[in-house]
């Protein structure tokens, strides 16, 4: 994926920074474009595990293994630049992992003005099915949850 400013000239780093040390656009494109890389190494490096998964699990099975790598990696710099950008703050990620970083990337190429082939309509979609199908999961295997209620408070 080659981004590209939206007049198809080829992209130049613009040096972003603002006042209260916001990284730069440029680097926060290349954090998730690593990011997303790194996801993608997880899952070619398990995908003889994966394939033992049955068809219906399986994309369950990997973004469980990206969320779980994620996890292990010290991002809370990326998610605060990018929550101050207004973007993501990558704190909902479980049920959509990489599908989050995706729509994260295509808003900071936005921002810099530039295009991509992310597919922004799928993405959305499959991000409102994981969601459902997390709970949906959560149910089969926990049970339902209680219902809530709200606590007395004595005065």
């Amino acid at each position: 994926m080659a981004p590209e400013h939206a007049d198809g000239t080829a992209h130049m780093s613009r040096q972003i920074q603002h006042a209260g040390g916001v990284p730069r656009i440029d680097h926060l494109i290349s954090q998730v474009t690593d990011l997303i890389a790194e996801l993608d190494e997880v899952s070619a490096s398990a995908a003889e595990q994966l394939a033992k998964v049955p068809e219906g699990r399986r994309r369950h099975a990997e973004n469980l293994l990206h969320y779980a790598h994620l996890r292990t990696i010290d991002i809370r710099g990326l998610q605060n630049s990018l929550h101050d950008l207004g973007v993501t703050s990558l704190t909902t990620a479980e049920s959509f992992t990489r599908g989050r970083l995706e729509l994260a990337l295509n808003a900071l190429l936005a921002m810099d003005g530039r295009t991509s082939d992310i597919d922004i309509a799928r993405l959305i979609a499959d991000d409102a099915r994981a969601d459902l199908e997390l709970d949906r999961n959560a149910t089969e295997l926990f049970g339902p949850s209680a219902p809530r209620t709200c606590p007395r408070t004595s005065w």
